[in-house]
Parts: structure tokens; C-alpha cells; sequence
């Protein structure tokens, strides 16, 4: 864990900044905040395998490649969010 990720955890440990943040309305609780942070920078870590598991690949095959990632992200994020998950 890096010092800035220490530095998120405190930050939303603290009261105070919690109740500076609340207006009255629905306000997640830690344990949320925890998984969103974790799911929305874990895919991050990929990134380099990824690009080095597919550097020997030709143009066309990469072309191919991203645009089923640009499909399948098209459906599943509509989805996802549809869904109320």
C-alpha cells in the first residue's frame, strides 16, 4: 500500500471530514467507500500484463481486440448501472 492509499484511509476515518461532507442525504458508510475505492482501481494493476500478453499480437488482431473490450464494456456498464447494483 502506498502512502497516498494511507492517507485515503485516514482521510475517511475522520469524523469530521464526514460530517463536512454530509448535506442531509444518503452518505455511505466506510466498508462501501472501501469496495469502490478497491473496484475501481484493482483493474488499474492489469494494464501492464495485459499490454505485455499482447504486444507480439499484429494490428489487426489488436483492432479486433479493442473493440470487443469498447462492446462488451458498452453492454455491461448500462447494465450494471440499470440494474442498481
Amino acid at each position: 500500500m502506498t502512502p497516498m492509499t494511507f492517507g485515503l484511509i485516514g482521510a475517511m476515518l475522520s469524523p469530521e471530514l464526514a460530517w463536512a461532507a454530509d448535506e442531509g442525504g444518503y452518505r455511505p458508510g466506510f466498508l462501501q467507500i472501501l469496495i469502490l475505492m478497491v473496484v475501481t482501481l484493482g483493474p488499474l494493476k492489469l494494464i501492464g500484463p495485459f499490454a505485455a500478453a499482447n504486444q507480439t499480437l499484429s494490428l489487426a488482431d489488436r483492432r479486433r481486440l479493442a473493440l470487443q473490450s469498447v462492446l462488451i464494456g458498452t453492454v455491461a456498464v448500462p447494465s450494471v448501472a440499470s440494474s442498481g447494483v
